[in-house]
């Protein structure tokens, strides 16, 4: 992440300000604020992803296999 979309995500979710507070303090729209979070939110899932699967192939457990959802 970029050091302004990880400080954004720190800000709102282990400070708990609002986006709207976030935006004022960084002179960003709330929109940019809301688009700054979901490129976060989205980049740690696929992080997440992407690290459980390594963990169930470097187990060997015989499991599904891990995929992307497409919902």
């Amino acid at each position: 992440l970029s050091p302004k979309t990880r400080s954004i995500f720190l800000a709102h979710r282990r400070d708990g300000m609002s986006y709207k507070d976030i935006a004022s303090q960084t002179g960003l729209s709330v929109k940019a604020v809301e688009r700054r979070m979901s490129k976060a939110i989205a980049h740690i899932d696929r992080v997440l992803r992407t690290h459980r699967c390594s963990a169930l192939e470097s187990d060997g457990a015989a499991r599904r296999p891990c995929r992307r959802s497409h919902t």
